[in-house]
């Protein structure tokens, strides 16, 4: 495994950015993040990528509490203030592939740390928790303008939309113990044995 690059940010989200240029350059690559959500913060809730558009379809992305991958997208959502829980329960995790992913993996709970790997192939990406494969999903352009690949900045964002800091609907409000990137796919057996080798460190059984 060639690690791209490997943080430990201990911090509270933000935003961060990171240039690279995942979006044209790689087919297969894989990324590693461990968090703890604090709250469900507005509709999408991303832990990291590069996605541009508000539908969240293109770049490489992993969304936490993404309303728009649930099967409650048409839903209007009320105001965080109205009822802070509302996207934990109707929000699903999943990840940008082209269309809208369609995801039964429920939010992760609040105040708990949690590994997640996401890998994009060449026709699909696939999302894992804790070592463990939660969903996949075929990746697809739906005519809408572009593709999983090219519907993407240079930039990788951990935590919000680049040009959104401190709002909007992909803010996440969580901690960061460690996020790493590789220019490669990992196979289950290499993910669960990153879960194994930190699970300690992050106090999960």
């Amino acid at each position: 495994m060639f690690a791209l690059s490997h943080f430990h940010l201990f911090a509270f989200i933000f935003t961060l950015i990171f240039s690279f240029n995942f979006t044209f350059t790689f087919i297969s690559i894989a990324r590693m993040q461990w968090l703890k959500l604090n709250k469900y913060d507005h509709s999408t809730g991303r832990a990291f990528g590069n996605s541009l558009d508000e539908k969240t379809l293109g770049g490489r992305s992993l969304f936490l509490h993404n309303v728009l991958y649930s099967e409650d997208r048409n839903m209007q959502v009320p105001p965080a203030t109205f009822d802070p829980a509302w996207t934990g329960v109707h929000g699903r995790v999943g990840a940008t592939s082209g269309h809208l992913y369609d995801s039964d993996v429920a939010p992760p709970s609040l105040h708990e740390w949690k590994q997640y790997v996401v890998v994009y192939e060449e026709s699909e990406v696939l999302v894992y928790n804790n070592g463990i494969l939660a969903s996949r999903e075929a990746t697809f352009g739906d005519g809408d303008g572009g593709t999983v690949a090219t519907l993407g900045s240079s930039d990788f964002v951990i935590g919000n939309h680049e040009f959104k800091h401190k709002e909007g609907k992909f803010k996440l409000s969580a901690y960061v113990g460690l996020v790493r990137v590789w220019k490669e796919a990992l196979s289950p057996s290499e993910i669960y044995a990153l879960f194994e080798h930190s699970q300690k460190r992050f106090g999960v059984l």
